[in-house]
């Protein structure tokens, strides 16, 4: 296997996790980032609400995700305080029948064990939440919240990180060395979100970005009491720093990341139609929007890149970026170890060779 120096191009969750994982691993990371600071984009939120993508049955994306989950709970329990973790359970508010069907079907399909999902009543939901909830819900005892902009920096921790690179292009020679801004490297990880189609060898994957609004609203007397995160559509988090969190927009035609009052009313509309008793939850002490990338298929892209040798990617993680960027990282470490197939048997579902292959298939 080998030390391997890893360039790594971007300094957000997926960059970082990479540069964690292959530090564990005993490579030297070195992470380019575009910006002054890591953490520059979507990654860059005060606060994070961290929980898996559901599936109602036993497949390789319900799996990833499973993982993907667990593992990020482990690390974030680890790092406690340092990211501001909080673990609270939080609540996926059961709003109609075709819900309530939904995830008694998650809960069945042999993906989860018993105790990492639970069923709560509404009376339940309500003693677990500290507040009336109105609903059924279903919880994951290891799901919280922690600050994603910490979280990006322990992951970091001593890697080394050259800031403000602007980065053209790159290139491999013939012996398999890449070149990045004139150092010399093993292997290079794309981890920039959209802007891995600025590079001609990724330039044909179909990523494209989805705005996110959230905003940050003064708790209330009534509020205050909520001890957990609530999912309903949008969420609000539990009381950090006397704010709640509240989200989120997911506009995929809008390219810009100016804060709009019309957003920000549309979260609380959604939030105040939903859960009545949170009406006087509406005193909004800041709001931001940020970039998404994601795919049309909603997947990320992860792993090696066709007909480039050391060239890996792991990009389009979406709204789950902080429980999927970490399995993605363990995925590409294990990749670059000469290890191409990978040990976890849904990656390839995720990688850019399967993308490609699938793309060929529509253009013919």
């Amino acid at each position: 296997m080998g030390h391997k120096k890893v360039a790594i191009i971007g300094g957000g969750l997926a960059g970082t996790a990479c540069a964690y994982v292959l530090r564990q691993k005993g490579h030297e990371p070195i992470i380019f980032e575009k910006s002054s600071e890591l953490a520059h984009g979507a990654s860059g939120n005060s606060l994070g609400l961290y929980n898996p993508r559901f599936y109602a049955e036993d497949r390789d994306e319900a799996r990833f995700y499973r993982d993907a989950f667990l593992t990020a709970a482990q690390i974030f329990s680890q790092a406690g305080k340092e990211i501001d973790h909080v673990q609270n359970g939080g609540l996926h508010l059961i709003l109609d029948e075709t819900k309530e069907q939904r995830f008694r079907k998650v809960m069945g399909s042999g993906v989860w064990q018993e105790g990492d999902i639970k069923h709560f009543s509404a009376k339940q939901a309500s003693e677990f939440a500290g507040v009336d909830i109105p609903y059924a819900a279903i919880t994951l005892p290891k799901a919280g919240s922690v600050c994603p902009y910490k979280l990006c920096n322990y992951y970091a921790g001593e890697s080394k990180v050259r800031y403000n690179a602007s980065l053209n292009d790159i290139r491999v020679d013939k012996d398999g060395i890449w070149h990045v801004d004139g150092e010399l490297f093993d292997a290079v990880i794309l981890a920039c979100g959209v802007n891995v189609k600025d590079f001609s060898q990724a330039a044909w994957i179909p990523v494209y970005t989805v705005r996110g609004q959230i905003v940050e609203v003064e708790a209330t007397p009534y509020s205050s009491p909520l001890k957990t995160d609530l999912r309903y559509g949008g969420y609000i988090s539990a009381a950090y720093n006397g704010r709640h969190i509240i989200g989120s927009t997911f506009q995929k035609w809008i390219k810009h990341t100016d804060v709009r009052d019309e957003d920000s009313t549309y979260i609380l509309d959604q939030l105040h139609q939903t859960l009545p008793q949170l009406r006087d939850v509406s005193n909004v002490c800041d709001a931001r929007a940020s970039m998404r990338c994601t795919t049309p298929q909603r997947l990320p892209v992860i792993g090696s890149v066709p007909d480039y040798s050391g060239l890996f990617i792991s990009t389009a993680h979406g709204s789950h970026g902080l429980v999927t960027t970490l399995q993605a990282a363990y995925i590409i470490a294990e990749q670059i170890e000469d290890n191409m197939h990978s040990s976890y048997g849904y990656a390839h579902r995720f990688s850019p060779a399967k993308l490609k292959e699938r793309l060929n298939k529509v253009t013919g």
